[in-house]
């Protein structure tokens, strides 16, 4: 390839109320607020060396503006952009500047219509690990991936491992065979991205990174103390011996993932199955311990923008049997 993808870099995400949602990132998790302008803040993580990871974007609803992949250098783009139209995928071009900090950019319309963003300049920012002035909330540290919902899961496989060149890192399968999520990777630790077989195109999360376990557990006395004690949606719990998680909604609805995994994937071609009991509506998850997902978890997902012009994109209402991945059609892969 004539590229190459770095790791899930940041996420813009929309809020009805910029400082009722900076107030939940900054104040009560421990967030940085970098810069602002008119319509957006943006937020970094304590060990986070560029000028954000986060960004609230004003809007009349929750959901998922776009994710940002970092790539290893700006002559990427071009290649990407080359890729992406012969495959005649939808493309953007977005102008340095477009994003505070940030440099030239490019957007695309991926095979399931999630709004993907690949960069690589970025303005550098403070590491603040360790600095006692900005010891606040839980000290989140980066961000980390993002997870998605769609009935497109074979079209997103081929896509990223393809096309992109991501790394398989997992598979669930439920109890009726069907591979239920799927988790992919840049970087070395489990994901970057994952995807569900659901109606899509949806998010379900995006997730930020904490430095040790016992973070997460102090982000529920901190909620619980803050009088946010509702916006804990599920969890703490692991998904594997290897983690721990909790699931938060935030002042806006948006669903964010607090997270944090010993697991590391130091060859490509290291890759884990997972077989689970489902436990509501045929879906699985914290299948190691933890409460059962409630229904909101399992059901509730966010909409995502188109890269045109900022419209909602429609959800696909059911999942279509034809586009499931099974264990066989991946196999030849691995």
């Amino acid at each position: 390839m004539s590229f190459s993808i770095l790791h899930t870099g940041h996420v813009e995400i929309r809020a009805v109320d910029l400082e009722r949602a900076r107030g939940f990132y900054v104040d009560v998790l421990g967030m940085v607020e970098t810069e602002r302008e008119p319509g957006r803040i943006y937020l970094r993580g304590i060990d986070d060396p560029f000028h954000h990871c986060l960004t609230l974007r004003k809007a009349n609803s929750p959901g998922l503006g776009h994710y940002g992949l970092r790539v290893s250098s700006s002559g990427d783009l071009d290649a990407l952009e080359e890729l992406h139209k012969k495959k005649g995928i939808l493309t953007r071009k977005i102008p340095a500047g477009h994003e505070k900090g940030q440099g030239e950019a490019l957007r695309v319309e991926d095979p399931a219509g999630f709004p993907v963003e690949f960069y690589h300049d970025m303005d550098r920012a403070d590491i603040l690990v360790g600095k006692a002035a900005y010891r606040q909330g839980i000290e989140i540290t980066r961000i980390d991936h993002v997870t998605n919902c769609t009935p497109e899961t074979k079209k997103e496989f081929d896509y990223y491992t393809s096309a992109l060149g991501f790394a398989f890192s997992s598979y669930r399968i439920n109890d009726k065979g069907v591979i239920d999520r799927m988790f992919l990777r840049r970087k070395e630790n489990t994901h970057d991205l994952g995807f569900q077989n659901q109606p899509g195109p949806r998010n379900r999360h995006f997730a930020l990174w904490v430095k040790d376990w016992p973070s997460i557990i102090r982000a529920c006395d901190t909620l619980t103390m803050s009088g946010l004690k509702d916006k804990i949606e599920y969890g703490p719990g692991r998904h594997t011996p290897f983690d721990f998680a909790v699931y938060l909604h935030d002042t806006e609805g948006n669903r964010v993932e607090l997270y944090h995994d010993e697991r590391m994937f130091i060859d490509p071609e290291y890759s884990v199955v997972q077989r689970a009991q489902a436990n509501v509506g045929g879906q699985v998850s914290f299948p190691f311990w933890g409460m059962p997902a409630p229904e909101s978890y399992i059901y509730d997902q966010l909409p995502v923008e188109s890269i045109i012009d900022g419209s909602l994109k429609p959800s696909t209402p059911e999942i279509r049997g034809d586009s499931s991945l099974t264990e066989s059609s991946l196999l030849p892969r691995m």
